[in-house]
């Protein structure tokens, strides 16, 4: 039996989901089990993660959710990252097969940056250049994140998307 697996990891738009596109060739044989695990910035968030067999079999796309990964509501959105899935396919002959994708969520930081900008548009309090300065300057930093994931270098993407993220949080005034 010729078997090949690949995945694609993609984040909604919203960040409400995870989008596994799965594709394997598995010659007629017959998937007996499949579970995948996800992890954030290195970090295993859950695994074990119980996958439809049916859908794999077919090559159904999988879609998880919060509520898969963290019992949470499925309309909560995953906190800005990098994601990794690990898709394990076992079939009736006992060999097991895995492919691996990631994908960088940031809409929490994406979201503050652009209130941010809106936030200073709106006021009057004499500080509204050093507002969009700061505003630009965190802009380029998520640029950046996502400039470093796109080269593969996940930690130094998941690093400055944290640093955007605390600054977001802090609230320096004028």
């Amino acid at each position: 039996m010729a078997v090949s697996l690949s995945i694609d990891l993609e984040v909604s738009a919203d960040c409400k989901e995870l989008n596994v596109s799965q594709n394997h060739n598995h010659d007629g044989g017959t998937v007996s089990v499949v579970t995948a695990e996800v992890y954030r910035d290195q970090t295993k968030v859950k695994s074990g993660l119980g996958v439809s067999v049916s859908d794999v079999q077919n090559n159904n796309d999988l879609t998880i959710t919060t509520k898969d990964t963290a019992g949470t509501s499925s309309k909560q959105a995953f906190k800005d990252g990098v994601y990794q899935v690990r898709l394990d396919v076992t079939y009736q002959s006992d060999s097991t097969y895995s492919a691996q994708s990631r994908d960088i969520s940031y809409c929490k930081a994406y979201n503050c940056v652009i209130g941010k900008v809106a936030k200073a548009s709106e006021e009057d309090c004499g500080c509204e250049k050093e507002q969009i300065t700061e505003s630009a300057d965190m802009y380029r930093m998520l640029q950046g994140a996502i400039f470093k994931f796109s080269c593969g270098d996940y930690v130094t993407a998941s690093d400055i998307l944290s640093k955007v993220n605390s600054l977001c949080e802090a609230d320096c005034g004028c």
